[in-house]
C-alpha cells in the first residue's frame, strides 16, 4: 500500500498543531545545519519550544513505526547528535530528543522513558522529558 504512511515533514507538522495548541508553549521549526562531515547522520528536526519562559530545543527523529527493537539505535542517534552538536546552535535552551512516528508500541513507549527520550504518535500519545515545563 503506496503512500499509507506520512512522510517525515508531514509527521513533524502534524506535530506541531497539537505542541502550539498547548497553554504557554511556542513552538518554531527550527533551521537544519549539517553536523560533522559532509553525509554524517543529522536528526529530521530541530523545534525550538518555549513552555512558560522555560526554552528547550527538540531533537526530532521521525519514523513510520516503532517497536522495542528499534529503540536502541533511535536513541543512539539521537544521542550522537546531541553530543555532536555545535555551541550555539539553538537559543540557548536545553536540549531534548524526541522520536516522533506515526505509531510507537506500548514496549517502545517504556524502554523510550526508562532512555529520558520523549515521544509523540500520531494517536496523540507525548511524553516530553522536559524539567521544569
Amino acid at each position: 500500500m503506496i503512500g499509507a504512511f506520512p512522510t517525515e515533514g508531514q509527521l513533524i507538522e502534524q506535530f506541531l498543531d497539537p505542541l502550539r495548541a498547548l497553554p504557554d508553549v511556542r513552538a518554531e521549526l527550527g533551521t537544519q545545519r549539517t553536523v560533522g562531515l559532509p553525509g554524517e547522520r543529522e536528526v529530521d528536526a530541530q523545534i525550538d519550544i518555549n513552555v512558560a519562559g522555560k526554552l528547550f530545543t527538540l531533537l526530532v527523529e521521525a519514523k513510520n513505526a516503532v517497536y522495542p527493537r528499534d529503540v536502541r539505535q533511535v536513541v543512539w542517534q539521537l544521542r550522537d547528535f546531541s553530543r555532536n552538536r555545535p555551541a550555539g546552535e539553538s537559543d540557548g535552551g536545553e536540549s531534548i530528543s524526541l522520536l516522533l512516528a506515526e505509531s510507537i508500541s506500548p514496549g517502545a513507549k517504556d524502554l523510550l522513558k526508562n532512555e529520558d527520550v520523549g515521544y509523540y504518535d500520531s494517536g496523540g500519545s507525548l511524553y516530553l522529558p522536559a524539567p521544569g515545563a
